[in-house]
Order: structure tokens, then C-alpha cells, then sequence
């Protein structure tokens, strides 16, 4: 896929409307070039609603330019015999290079506002945005990343395909959890009502990836407020004695300490082979 070559230079300590200038937004491990999502694309159009079945896999990731690209592969489309691909490029709002207005594909700042206001991390924003397009806003420590998705072309079917790509996308992802939340405009489309929500997929782990695995494991984990249990672990009672000698409140806390360590266990599980797996079962 292509990708633009640029040559690239070398928890929130206040709020992110502060007036400090331009201060890029974080880098997050769960963003950056070769990582896919997989998700869903909801389509609402005056004949029916329909969700489609959609990966994206980031290609190209530029951070100081405010830069990314990638593609989108939409898996059941009606309309479709083969799934659909499709290149986009992408602008990170990051008040040096891009705002949060847009300023071009016939979107004006209230059809701006109207769409950032959609994801409720875009509040505290909000008025500063009103003001300035954001530009003295200091989004280095703000755990979300806002972006404007445009497709630039087909890779793998013709423009006869019944399908259209001259609107764009307001996205928001989360550092937290990898989630990725997007709202589509085209003011010439009879399709109303797109909205997207994609997952970090994260490889099974192994003998070469454990550096980066680990590192997003532990963002994974820790958005479900799971790492503590993962780290510290818990202590069971010794013996049936010792279990009905607990008071009410340690069982309530034994109760969820259990439910906690199952549910890291399980997000641990889906990201390792099956011998890795049967090494941490018999642990």
C-alpha cells in the first residue's frame, strides 16, 4: 500500500484547555504503524440501517507532521461480491498542524462541532474549541487522540461500485483501551447516520514480539482496572476454616479479586499460543 515518506525531527498533570501553546498529543503504543482493528461500521440510510464488518490497519504514522494513513476493508458490504478496500490518509488534531476545524470538504466549524460534540471526551474541549479551534489547547497528556479519516481511493474495485468516498471521518481513539469511535460526513450523501467503533487487535504473543506485547497487554489490561490483580495477585483462604472465618466485607472482596484475576486470565488467553497457554493453565 502506499505510504508518504517524511522526514521526522528527533496521567494529566493539568487540564488539557490550559493555554501553554502547541504541545503535540501523546505517543501511545497502541497506535502506530502495522497495527489493526477490527470492528463494526453502522450505515443508516432512509431504506434500512445495516452494520458492516470492518479492519483497518494503520500504514503510515507521523506524529510530529500530524500524519497517518492506512486502509479499510469492509467484509459483508450488500452491494459487494469481494470485500471492499479502500487507501485513506488521515490528520491528527494535534493544534499545530491540524485544529479541530476543518476547514475544507465543505465542512464548516459548527458541522465541525456538531460532530466533535458526539464523542463525550471532546467536552472539556469544547470551549476552547469554540474560540480558537483548539490551537492553544495542550493535548500532550490528554489520553484521547482526535483524527479526520479521508479515503483517497479503491485498491480493489472499480468507482462503479455503487459506493462513495467523498465524505470523511471524525475520529476519536482511546490510549486506554485502543478503542477507535468515528462518526462519517459527506453533506451530499443520502447515508445519514455512520457511525464505526474498532478494537486494537493484538498479535498472540511470541519468542519475538514480547517487548511490544507486553506493552500493550498492560494498557490492555489496565483500562479494565485489571493490572493490579495482574501484578500484586490475591491471596485465597488457606482452608475452609479460614474461608468461613472471613467477614463479610473480606468475602466481598475475595469475591471480586477472583472475578477480577478470571477475567485477566481470559484477556491473556486470547493473546497467546496454545503452548503458551498450557504452560500458564499447569502455573
Amino acid at each position: 500500500m502506499p505510504v508518504r515518506v517524511v522526514e521526522t525531527s528527533a496521567a494529566p498533570s493539568q487540564a488539557p484547555g490550559a493555554n501553554v501553546g502547541h504541545a503535540s498529543p501523546q505517543a501511545c503504543a497502541l497506535l502506530g504503524v502495522g497495527q489493526a482493528f477490527s470492528g463494526t461500521q453502522n450505515v443508516s440510510s432512509p431504506q434500512k440501517d445495516e452494520a458492516w464488518r470492518v479492519n483497518v490497519r494503520i500504514q503510515g504514522f507521523d506524529l510530529d507532521h500530524g500524519y497517518l494513513c492506512g486502509t479499510m476493508e469492509a467484509l459483508n458490504v450488500p452491494m459487494a461480491d469481494t470485500p471492499v478496500v479502500t487507501f485513506w490518509e488521515g490528520e491528527i488534531v494535534d493544534t499545530k498542524n491540524h485544529t479541530f476545524f476543518t476547514n475544507k470538504w465543505k465542512a464548516t466549524s459548527e458541522v465541525d462541532i456538531e460532530h466533535w460534540t458526539k464523542f463525550p471526551s471532546f467536552a472539556p474541549l469544547l470551549s476552547q474549541v469554540k474560540v480558537d479551534g483548539g490551537k492553544s489547547l495542550d493535548l500532550s497528556s490528554y489520553h484521547y487522540i482526535f483524527m479526520r479519516w479521508k479515503e483517497q481511493y479503491f485498491v480493489n474495485v472499480g468507482t462503479d461500485c455503487g459506493l462513495t468516498i467523498a465524505g470523511f471521518y471524525y475520529v476519536c481513539f482511546s490510549c486506554s483501551d485502543g478503542s477507535i469511535n468515528g462518526f462519517y460526513y459527506d453533506p451530499n450523501s443520502r447515508i445519514h447516520g455512520t457511525s464505526m467503533l474498532f478494537i486494537v487487535e493484538i498479535s498472540k504473543l511470541t519468542k519475538m514480539n514480547y517487548g511490544n506485547w507486553s506493552i500493550q497487554m498492560k494498557i490492555l489490561v489496565g483500562s479494565q482496572e485489571l493490572w493490579k490483580i495482574v501484578e500484586d495477585g490475591y491471596t485465597e483462604p488457606a482452608n475452609v476454616i479460614a474461608k468461613a472465618a472471613l467477614s463479610n466485607a473480606q468475602k466481598t472482596t475475595l469475591k471480586i479479586s477472583r472475578k477480577k484475576d478470571k477475567k485477566a486470565l481470559f484477556l491473556i488467553f486470547q493473546r497467546v499460543d496454545k503452548s503458551t497457554f498450557e504452560k500458564i493453565s499447569d502455573g
